[in-house]
């Protein structure tokens, strides 16, 4: 989020530079020439951070890295559900199990 907002105070800053600029030949011939390289610098601009984060050494580490720590937490959670269901079957047939007990003692 940082790195946006960087990058668009510095388009906003280059604009209002390169706009004085701009005025200060507005008469000269080479005024179109100046919106061209212009329009060049805010594209290098708003580029620059974003060739930056996909040319990092880290970046394709990084994007793995979430996928699999997603899938984990995926395997994590369904285990833990599962684990969760068998304990609630044990625990039902235990009960069964206790109550067929108490029935058998009580006849007794």
């Amino acid at each position: 989020m940082d790195t946006i907002l960087v990058t668009v105070k510095h388009v906003a800053i280059f604009v209002l530079v390169f706009s004085i600029i701009s005025n200060l030949f507005s008469g000269s011939s080479y005024h179109r020439y100046f919106r061209f390289v212009e329009g060049l610098m805010i594209l290098i601009l708003v580029m620059t951070p974003l060739f930056a984060w996909f040319t990092s050494e880290n970046f394709l580490d990084d994007c793995l890295d979430s996928h699999i720590f997603e899938l984990e937490n995926g395997f994590q959670e369904d285990e833990l559900r599962m684990i969760g269901e068998e304990r609630d079957e044990l625990l039902k047939e235990e009960a069964q199990a206790g109550a067929g007990e108490e029935e058998y003692c009580e006849t007794r």
